[in-house]
């Protein structure tokens, strides 16, 4: 089972979707228990699906794979509680720290990435980087095909492999990025692209790679 932790946001719903109608077995993460049974149950329902199950994070954390779409106000202080439950496991962060104003602008964490934050946090885990610059509204529509690059980063190739496979299930061509000096550069790409459907109405623009 796929756990995600922080996943009753609009970004975690739908990719608790996508990932379930793919086949895979989810469960919805919440720091409220109550909250993510609920929300759960809604998803299920509006898709016709039992492979989504809800509680708390912690109970997240208990799964076998991991995704993380934590808001960056609660990252820290999450993943440092659920530390020990994720050693050694298959860790996916989703996340940029942003703040909002007339420009959207990507906070840093004394100069570190997010990714490298996250990797940081969880020295003991196998962390990839994914899903960066895939826009909540477009992973929750799900009869829209997803028709863009995934920009995967790892250094543990076997989370880079299952971060992949997802990816490509949900209709992503995907790409690995080595090097960590590139993450803040595509938490700025996540950035942009909202800083442009914010100045192009009705748009939700997303980044694809030509060959």
């Amino acid at each position: 089972m796929i756990g995600i932790i922080g996943g009753t946001g609009d970004f975690g719903r739908g990719l608790a979707k996508r990932l379930a109608l793919s086949g895979r077995s989810v469960f919805i993460g919440s720091r409220d228990e109550s909250k993510g049974v609920r929300i759960a149950g809604q998803v299920s329902e509006a898709i016709g699906t039992d492979r989504i199950k809800g509680g708390s994070n912690t109970t997240a954390a208990k799964c076998e794979y991991i995704y993380i779409t934590l808001p960056s106000s609660s990252l820290q202080e999450t993943l440092e509680k659920l530390k020990p439950q994720l050693e050694d496991k298959i860790v996916v962060e989703c996340c940029v720290s942003l703040k909002f104003g007339k420009f959207i602008k990507v906070i840093d964490h004394e100069g570190k990435s997010t990714y490298e934050l996250v990797r940081e946090i969880l020295d003991n885990s196998k962390v990839a980087s994914a899903l960066k610059t895939v826009s909540a509204y477009k992973l929750g529509r799900i009869e829209t095909p997803l028709d863009e690059t995934d920009f995967i980063m790892s250094l543990s190739d076997e989370a880079f492999e299952f971060a992949a496979e997802n990816s490509r299930v949900l209709g992503l061509d995907v790409i690995r990025v080595r090097g960590k000096t590139h993450a803040l550069t595509l938490e700025r790409m996540t950035a942009l692209a909202i800083q442009l459907n914010k100045d192009h109405p009705n748009s939700h623009f997303g980044f694809k790679l030509t060959r």
